[in-house]
């Protein structure tokens, strides 16, 4: 956490300065679009997984013969 706010503050130049309020608008909105993404892809995962549990996929390579039950 603290490289987080090193790396905003020395070398983004994130301040607290009125004139440094599209720079925090787009830290915020570079912070949402990611958290989208990461948590959209986990629900996702999580969903999948449960509807096609690793067991089905076990049970059709035993069925061809690709694997010894």
């Amino acid at each position: 956490m603290i490289q987080i706010v090193v790396h905003l503050v020395f070398f983004l130049h994130l301040g607290r300065s009125p004139d440094q309020r599209w720079n925090r608008a787009a830290l915020l909105f570079t912070v949402l679009i990611v958290g989208i993404l990461v948590g959209g892809s986990y629900w996702i995962m999580y969903h999948l997984d449960h509807m096609m549990p690793m067991t089905m996929g076990m049970n059709h390579l035993i069925e061809y013969g690709l694997i010894n039950a």
